[in-house]
């Protein structure tokens, strides 16, 4: 309240001062030679309140100290501990008849069940509870149960960029409303003023009162006295006189008054502009501490202290992994990279870095061939640390260690060798520019002696075979739409790391990958060539292996034309044994034609492909070798159904498999259709099946889905005689959304 009373005291003593400084006319009077004056027009322009921007400036300090107040005692009820937040979870069972692999079973069934649930813990920091359980009645694959606690990092960046969003809009500064009341004000004075100053009436007496006060006796009446007529000349000259001050003072108060709106304008239109810039400023989003500190940045220049976080909240916003259970690590070329692990992996990134990751390594995609293996464990550590931003400059220090399987022989046991190894590692990325980098990593391991090496234990910086090189370029040149990438990749014979498989193995791999648009980003272009030089000094023969890939790709994309891509990719590889060399070649094309159109009054959509393998039978252990593949299909939607035909056709040197597919889609309501399809097989033109498939799509809530499709068909046998070996396939999904 003393603020309000500063006010009222201020704007009073203004007002007495705009008061004092009028010209002084008896109050009576308010015509001047006949003409109506206002009262406003006969004050002194310069007499206004001295101090308007002290008046505003205290009272957005009052508005502040009210908004503090409030926020004070406006204190949030304290969330729980742990609070559901949704997600979703599912039951998938698979049946094949049979396996279309090298592997051959029959009759395997398959059930998974998968599930995501978030949660938020005390109502700020959100995790995610991933599950997944495999159990099937095949000798090859494993049963698995995996389950995974993580922080959720994407979560709790949108969570804490809303709460501060909501946060930072009630600070927004208000619109300046004194500035829009002097505006107002001063907006009428000048209505006023400008009247009377434009007005024809005051124009004709301002003629006349210079001829009342130039002119001697021009208002003598000849019928008066002189010395009436002098009392009244006097009179009159006075007035005349006042008139003509009163005009011209009005006149410099009219373009001060101008003066005055214009600059309370700008005032007022400034407060609008800043809000403005600030709520856009406010909408915008930051994904990690650096982000953060480059928004909030530009905020302080409109409300001075908004977006202030707490250290804690701060500190989460630069968490960029935490997971407990099931984790897939991905860190460097030469240290871990598609990697299953079950254990811990933390990675946290502000201004520095820290990573640290532990457990067991489990080597998913190695299923089909070390079941039947009795597996040692294999388990890894790694603590990584450094200075700097992962998506702009950095350099990282990796030291990491454990067990790996070697994966080339099993002992008397039955058991697959181990060894247990550290090793250490630098990596540094240079941000060019703002979209071209490059890393560089070196790498050097240290384990004990491997069989058939002559390795020793030891640190030995000076061996070239325990070191390993990976250097990587990347640019992106808007102006041209061209994107490039290169990378040089050195292992020794010795190196062992978390990333590769290779035993003995020097590696030297390098490619090579561009990226160019044409017209307007219609037309893309890539092409890639890539190679990999493996040696084995450690075995009798001289064993050396190159093998070189090469890629070209095309895509046109045009709105109202049809998709078009092609692609070609050749492969070579040289093996040598002792002085024998082989060569294998593996080419393959594809091309691709898709169109979504109105035929008629209806749509339609048209798809062709075209697969063409270079191959001979040494280079595949399939009977796919040397093949052509083509694919057209053709779909029509009508308003009660879609209907598709579709034909495949694949040939070879040894068979010639064609496949006619008709099929219909019925919406039976507006969350369920159900499928019905026929298929007609015939292989190398006389053997012919009739197979056919129904699936369903049902939603049982507006939370519940559930899939389901049956199919028989065929497959091509394999053996001397060609056959078709039928085929059933079997599929059911039922998936459940929380919120």
């Amino acid at each position: 309240m003393p603020i309000r009373i500063i006010i009222c005291i201020v704007f009073l003593l203004s007002m007495r001062m705009y008061a004092s400084g009028q010209i002084v006319i008896p109050r009576k009077d308010t015509t001047l030679l006949s003409i109506p004056v206002p009262l406003l027009l006969l004050r002194d322009s310069t007499a206004h309140s001295k101090d308007t921007l002290s008046i505003r400036r205290l009272l957005s300090k009052s508005r502040r100290k009210d908004s503090v107040k409030t926020q004070l005692f406006n204190i949030p009820n304290r969330p729980a501990f742990l609070q559901f937040r949704g997600g979703y979870a599912g039951y998938i069972f698979n049946y094949r008849s049979v396996l279309d692999t090298p592997y051959a079973e029959k009759n395997i069934a398959q059930h998974q069940v998968v599930s995501t649930l978030n949660f938020t813990i005390k109502g700020m920091i959100p995790i995610r509870v991933n599950s997944f359980i495999r159990r099937s009645n095949s000798a090859i694959f494993r049963d698995i149960t995996d389950i995974q606690v993580a922080f959720d990092a994407a979560a709790y960046r949108n969570q804490l960029a809303a709460r501060v969003r909501d946060r930072m809009l009630q600070q927004a500064p208000a619109p300046d409303s004194l500035a829009k009341r002097l505006y107002g004000l001063r907006q009428s004075q000048l209505k006023s003023l400008g009247n009377w100053l434009q007005d024809p009436l005051t124009k004709q007496k301002l003629i006349e009162a210079n001829e009342i006060v130039r002119v001697p006796k021009v208002t003598y009446n000849m019928q008066l006295s002189d010395s009436v007529n002098q009392r009244r000349s006097d009179s009159l000259r006075k007035e005349a006189a006042l008139l003509l001050e009163l005009y011209t003072k009005n006149q410099e108060r009219y373009e001060q008054l101008t003066h005055e709106k214009d600059s309370l304008k700008g005032i007022y239109d400034s407060s609008i502009g800043k809000i403005h810039k600030y709520r856009q400023l406010v909408s915008g989003s930051f994904t990690n501490p650096g982000g953060y500190d480059q928004w909030k940045q530009p905020l302080q220049e409109y409300a001075p202290g908004a977006g202030q976080l707490p250290a804690g909240e701060r500190w989460l916003l630069g968490v960029r992994n935490f997971g407990i259970g099931r984790n897939t690590i991905n860190t460097s070329e030469l240290t871990a990279k598609n990697l299953s692990i079950n254990g811990v992996h933390f990675e946290y990134n502000s201004w520095y870095y820290l990573g640290l990751t532990a457990g067991l390594v489990d080597y998913r995609f190695l299923d089909l061939t070390v079941h039947r293996i009795r597996q040692p464990k294999q388990y890894m550590y790694m603590v990584r640390a450094g200075l700097g931003r992962l998506e702009k400059n950095y350099f990282i220090v990796t030291l990491f260690g454990g067990q790996k399987q070697l994966l080339t022989s099993v002992n008397s046991a039955g058991i697959s060798p181990v060894v247990r190894m550290t090793g250490l590692s630098t990596e540094a990325k240079w941000q060019l520019e703002r979209n071209t980098f490059f890393v560089a990593e070196a790498a050097q391991s240290f384990s004990p002696a491997l069989p058939g090496s002559d390795s020793k234990p030891g640190w030995d910086l000076s061996d070239k075979s325990n070191k390993a090189l990976s250097l990587k370029f990347s640019s992106w040149i808007p102006a041209s739409s061209s994107r490039i990438e290169a990378q040089y990749k050195f292992t020794g014979a010795n190196f062992q790391s978390f990333n590769s498989f290779q035993t003995l193995s020097q590696l030297k791999s390098w490619y090579v990958k561009a990226e160019q648009h044409f017209f307007h980003r219609q037309l893309k272009l890539t092409a890639s060539l890539r190679t990999n030089d493996f040696s084995n000094p450690y075995i009798v023969q001289n064993y050396k292996s190159n093998t070189v890939f090469k890629s070209l790709g095309l895509a046109f994309h045009k709105r109202g034309l049809p998709i078009i891509t092609a692609g070609y990719m050749p492969m070579s590889q040289l093996t040598m044994v002792g002085t024998q060399l082989a060569e294998s070649r593996f080419q393959t094309f594809n091309a691709g034609v898709s169109h979504f159109y109105r035929l008629g009054q209806r749509q339609a959509a048209t798809n062709i492909v075209y697969t063409k393998f270079f191959n001979s039978s040494a280079d595949s252990g399939f009977i796919y070798y040397n093949s052509a593949n083509l694919y057209l299909g053709q779909s029509i939607f009508f308003r009660d159904f879609t209907a598709t035909v579709a034909l495949s056709h694949s040939k070879s040197t040894g068979y010639q498999y064609d496949v006619l597919d008709g099929n219909v889609e019925v919406p039976l309501a507006k969350f369920a259709s159900i499928g019905l399809g026929a298929k007609l097989h015939r292989l190398n033109q006389s053997m012919a099946g009739v197979g056919g498939f129904v699936r369903g799509n049902f939603a049982l809530g507006p939370r519940d889905k559930l899939y389901f499709q049956v199919e028989k068909g065929y497959l091509p046998g394999s053996g001397t005689a060609a056959r078709l070996a039928p085929n059933v396939i079997g599929t059911v999904q039922y998936m459940k959304t929380f919120r």
